[in-house]
This record gives C-alpha cells, sequence and structure tokens, in this order.
C-alpha cells in the first residue's frame, strides 16, 4: 500500500453515484503537489517536449508569450484527476490536510499526468524565483485535484480515463484535420447517412470522433499487424492517444511525398463502409447469437448492455429496456455490447483483409456479404469463448480488452474456420 500526504488550500466531498464512494475536489497550491503519486491509470505515456506542453509550463510560471494574466493557472488547467484506494483527513479540522492511499494498477492518476510532471519539475525553480521576486511579482499558482474512492473503481479504469482524456485525443486530431489528413476518410464515407455524424475537431458535435474511427479501421490494420504474426491491434482498444501519435507522422510523411503509397489507414478506404457496418452488426446482433447457442441468457452476460433498472416512486426499482444507436447501419436495438468485448470481436476477422498489390489498398478476402454470413455462423461460439475469458478475468469487460490471450483466441477461431471454408472449397473444386 502506497500512500502520500497531500496539503489543500481548500476542498470539498461530494457522492460519486457511479464509482459508489466520494468524490474530493481540492484547490492545491503547487508548490503542495507531492511527489510519489503513481501515474498507472494513465492511457498515454508522458512527453514532456510537445509544444502544448511548453505552453502550459510558460503558463505555470507566468512567462506565456504575449503576456497573460499571471497566476491564473488555476482557471487555465483542468487539474489532475486520481483514483485512490481511500483518502483521510488528518490534523486539526481546519487544515485541510489528506492521506492518500493506492494500491494496485487501478489507483493514481487518470488525467493530468503531465501537469502534474511539469509542476514538479518546476517546484525548485518556482521556489528559487520566489526568495528574491518582490510581492506582486511571487508566482502564486493553484491547480485543481480531483480524488475519485469507491468500489468500482477498478472495474471503471479504462472508462474513467478515456473519458477524461478526450480532450487531450481531439486536440491532436483537430491539428490533423486541419492539415488536411482525414481527407480520405471523408472521401469514403461521403453520402453515407452518419456522413454527418463524424467529428473531426474539438468541440464539434458528432456521435463518434475521428479517433473512435481509426480505432474501428485500426483493427483491420494488416500493415502494423500482419494476418500471419502474433501482434493484435490492442492499441484499438486500450491506447487510443498511443494509436493517434502513431497515425499522424504515418500520414505527414505520406502527405509530403507525392509518390508514396497509401499510409496503413488510407489502404482501408475502400473498405470503411463495409468495417463500420460489420461494427454495428457485431454489436447489435451478439448477444442474439449467443441465445442461439442455446444459451438464452445473453442479456445477464456481463460484457453485455441491456436493460437498466429505474426507480419508481412507490415500490422496487424495475428492469426496463434501453434502446441502443447503431449509427454505422441505421438501426436500433435492446442490447450492444462493450467495446471491451467488441473490439476483439471485431478485430478476429482481420484475417479476412489482403493488400490488392496492384493499388496497395486493403480489399476483403471473400466478398463482404460471406464476411458478414462468417459472423452471422460463428458469433455464437465467439460469444462463448468471451464469456470464458470473462469468467477468467472476473466478468470486468475492461479487463477482456485488455487481455492478449483473449485476442489470440478469437482470431485463431475465426483464422481456423476460414481455412477450412477455404480447404473445403478447393477440394470441391479438385474432385472429379
Amino acid at each position: 500500500m502506497l500512500s502520500v500526504e497531500l496539503h489543500a488550500r481548500d476542498a470539498r466531498r461530494m457522492e460519486d453515484p457511479v464509482t459508489r464512494g466520494d468524490r474530493h475536489f481540492l484547490i492545491v497550491n503547487v508548490l503542495d503537489i507531492p511527489k510519489g503519486v503513481p501515474t498507472s491509470p494513465n492511457p498515454r505515456d508522458q512527453d514532456i517536449d510537445r509544444a502544448i506542453y511548453k505552453r502550459i509550463r510558460k503558463s505555470l510560471i507566468n512567462e506565456e508569450d504575449g503576456g497573460g494574466e499571471p497566476n491564473a493557472f488555476f482557471v487555465k488547467n483542468k487539474g489532475i484527476t486520481i483514483l485512490a484506494t481511500s483518502i483521510r483527513k488528518i490534523g486539526p479540522a481546519d487544515s485541510h490536510r489528506y492521506i492518500l492511499e493506492f494500491e494496485g494498477e487501478a489507483n493514481g492518476i487518470a488525467d493530468g499526468a503531465h501537469t502534474y510532471n511539469l509542476i514538479l519539475e518546476n517546484q525548485g525553480y518556482i521556489r528559487d524565483f520566489n526568495e528574491t521576486a518582490e510581492d506582486d511579482k511571487r508566482i502564486e499558482q493553484y491547480v485543481e485535484v480531483r480524488v475519485l474512492i469507491g468500489p468500482r473503481i477498478p472495474d471503471l479504469v479504462t472508462d474513467i480515463a478515456g473519458g477524461l482524456n478526450t480532450g487531450v485525443q481531439v486536440q491532436p486530431a483537430s491539428l490533423a484535420n486541419l492539415d488536411g489528413h482525414f481527407e480520405w476518410l471523408k472521401e469514403a464515407i461521403k453520402g453515407a447517412p452518419f456522413e454527418d455524424k463524424i467529428a473531426y475537431k474539438q468541440f464539434q458535435d458528432g456521435e463518434y470522433t475521428v479517433t473512435e474511427i481509426l480505432c474501428i479501421l485500426d483493427l483491420f490494420n494488416i500493415g502494423d499487424f500482419p494476418v500471419d504474426g502474433d501482434k493484435f491491434p490492442t492499441r484499438a482498444y486500450d491506447s487510443p492517444n498511443r494509436l493517434l501519435a502513431s497515425y499522424i507522422p504515418t500520414a505527414e510523411r505520406s502527405a509530403k511525398e507525392t509518390e508514396a503509397p497509401p499510409h496503413q489507414w488510407e489502404k482501408t478506404k475502400p473498405l470503411v463502409l463495409n468495417m463500420l457496418e460489420l461494427h454495428d452488426l457485431v454489436s447489435s446482433s451478439g448477444r442474439d447469437l449467443y441465445n442461439q447457442r442455446g444459451s438464452k441468457r445473453g442479456g445477464a452476460l456481463s460484457f453485455v448492455r441491456g436493460k437498466v433498472q429505474r426507480k419508481q416512486k412507490i415500490g422496487p426499482s424495475i428492469l426496463v429496456d434501453r434502446t441502443y444507436n447503431f449509427t454505422f447501419a441505421g438501426t436500433t436495438g435492446h442490447y450492444t455490447l462493450y467495446r471491451g468485448a467488441l473490439m476483439p470481436m471485431l478485430g478476429a476477422f482481420r484475417c479476412l483483409v489482403e493488400e490488392d498489390l496492384d493499388t496497395g489498398y486493403y480489399r476483403w478476402r471473400i466478398p463482404f456479404s460471406q464476411v458478414k454470413a462468417m459472423w452471422m455462423e460463428l458469433g455464437g461460439l465467439l460469444m462463448e469463448r468471451t464469456q470464458a475469458s470473462s469468467e477468467d478475468l472476473g466478468r470486468k469487460p475492461d479487463a477482456i480488452g485488455k487481455s492478449h490471450n483473449h485476442w489470440s483466441v478469437l482470431y485463431s477461431t475465426v483464422t481456423t474456420h476460414f481455412l477450412r471454408t477455404q480447404m473445403a472449397k478447393m477440394q470441391k473444386q479438385l474432385a472429379p
């Protein structure tokens, strides 16, 4: 059990209905930010050399280009979010001193690790500067620290971290969009009913961000994840930032070299609409295919979203149907899959993609109608194998999505079935 002491200027506590614990809001002087807080829940490595983080440092030490209001870091920075096992107050009632305790990979900084590291690296500079600075020139910066505790946190780590880091994901995507790196994707979905439901830049309305679309396409990225290899596109589920960091320089190189072949994601262009349709087909029909295998309990699986509890004015809560939108298929349904189960299942069909050596783009190895038929044939089995992994991994959808072994099992299942069907066709053709 790791613990650190945190001294706040002010603090408030609220009940958190999702984590089933508490959410603490603390205003902390940057000089009181402690060392030793783990960053394991944060979905990306810290890289303070990027221009955006250099600007954050200038804001922290009151050296922003063009001036700017000094000591306004608190209102310019979104702060630090920490997932902890517990937080307890120590000392006098008005001291706002706390002990934060951490245990395991699910605890630590889920958002704001860049801010945290920058503050630690500049605490010495700020102290030295303040020793000789006039009172009205001193650096007096504060940062908001949010501490979340609750029994559900281990199950929600990826959802929390992914949601909190959406702003950081979108910002690079916005710049890539400005540079025209998504024009091929816009062309690929031009005229589709969901064309205007994709957000390519920050604060744009949309049911999906362009990063989420890239995550789906990356599942079929046979350039980075060859069909005959043992690497699987797990980053599409657990590290969208790492995926986007890989995409942008690839797109930039392709844009600069007019004779360069299309980059790995652009190679999916002829199949984009198919891949998105397959995404919705898997998510919308998985539960029913599981039931058709004879289990009849698909709605109760831990990785299936279905009915929700609703309170009544009188009497106990009741289960009611919830309607889920399947944007790419243009349909709705009462059941869908958590991403932790959906992404490995969809990625298992990567074995059906090959590169057209004449064009450099990807194509299906069989007609797309047969790809969908294969899902309808294998879907129930893939759901059963996902259920087996779920039981082994504590019935946590997040753990399923991160399990290399589970990705391998599903991929092998689809690959073996495909090879057997192809062999049967060849034997039939060779038969006298």
